[in-house]
């Protein structure tokens, strides 16, 4: 907070690194679990990266991500989805979307749909993650596995009994 109250005498509030004290507020209250305190932190960095223009990098990216995270541990699967749909677009027009983090972040896109009920979209996150962790050669993770976790619950939640079971099967 000191830092915080030094940069604003200073007239520094809207700079990189009063987004960045703001980053780092954010990630203290998300690990103690005050997700609401730092979803706040992370927003008021979030203004500042788009005060200085500086929306298509990476770092903004993160934020959206964790701004997505933070919802979605606060059941705001709505506003989550709206975080994760602003990253996945941003992901593309950065060239982004043939990394692990990437499939995470379509995974996560799945979980928030199947959370609000829209399982077809859901689904189709899901098989998007799965191809491109295939295409990565990251079929023997943990992340995979917890995909066909999530299809097999997907599927058991729609009375898909076999399907669900040759999912979970698969997560194995």
């Amino acid at each position: 907070q000191k830092s915080l109250d030094i940069l604003k005498k200073l007239g520094l509030e809207d700079t990189l690194d009063y987004a960045t004290l703001f980053r780092n507020l954010g990630y203290l209250e998300k690990t103690l679990s005050n997700y609401d305190l730092a979803k706040g932190y992370y927003q008021k960095s979030l203004a500042i990266y788009e005060k200085l223009g500086l929306k298509k990098t990476d770092k903004y990216l993160k934020i959206l991500i964790i701004l997505g995270d933070l919802d979605y541990e606060l059941s705001k699967y709505q506003s989550a989805s709206n975080y994760y749909n602003q990253a996945d677009k941003l992901s593309k027009e950065l060239g982004l979307t043939e990394t692990n983090k990437y499939a995470i972040l379509l995974s996560n896109l799945g979980l928030v749909y199947q959370l609000l009920s829209k399982y077809d979209i859901a689904r189709d996150y899901y098989q998007k993650s799965l191809d491109i962790l295939k295409k990565l050669g990251l079929e023997d993770t943990l992340d995979y596995a917890t995909l066909f976790r999530n299809l097999g619950y997907l599927e058991k939640t729609l009375s898909n009994y076999d399907l669900a079971k040759g999912y979970y099967q698969k997560s194995l």
